[in-house]
This record gives C-alpha cells, structure tokens and sequence, in this order.
C-alpha cells in the first residue's frame, strides 16, 4: 500500500423512528441529533418524504451528566 495512499471513511448514522400507527421510519441524521438522542426518547419527528428535518424530544436536550459520560468516552 503507498503510504501516501488516503481512503475516504463513510459512516452512517441513521435513528430509526417508531411512529404513533405503528410504522418504522429511518433516518439518516446529523451528527447533533446522533449524538444527544437515546432510545426510547419521544417527540415530534420532522420529515419530507424520505428527508430527514428535525427531531425535537419531550426531554430536555442538554443532561450535564450525559455531556460529561460522553466526553470521558474518549
């Protein structure tokens, strides 16, 4: 391999929603929403078609002990 030689890395995030009927929607999503959304969490989905808009959960979006849990990740 040339050391020279760099590769482009795709990762995908995508959240799948459970909707009110009873439907399973995936979502590709940005890296904001990715990383303060955790399972279970309830709201209200935005979304045109196949496109992703927005997902704003009934919880505050900001828990200091989750920031901190997720920085010590490291």
């Amino acid at each position: 391999m040339d050391p020279l030689e760099m590769r482009m890395e795709y990762i995908r995030k995508a959240l799948v929603f459970g909707c009110e009927d009873g439907a399973e929607l995936e979502f590709e999503v940005h890296d904001d929403v990715w990383d303060w959304v955790e399972i279970g969490d309830t709201g209200e989905l935005t979304y045109q078609g196949h496109l992703f808009i927005s997902f704003e959960a009934d919880r505050p979006r900001w828990d200091a002990d989750k920031v901190l849990r997720r920085l010590m990740r490291g």
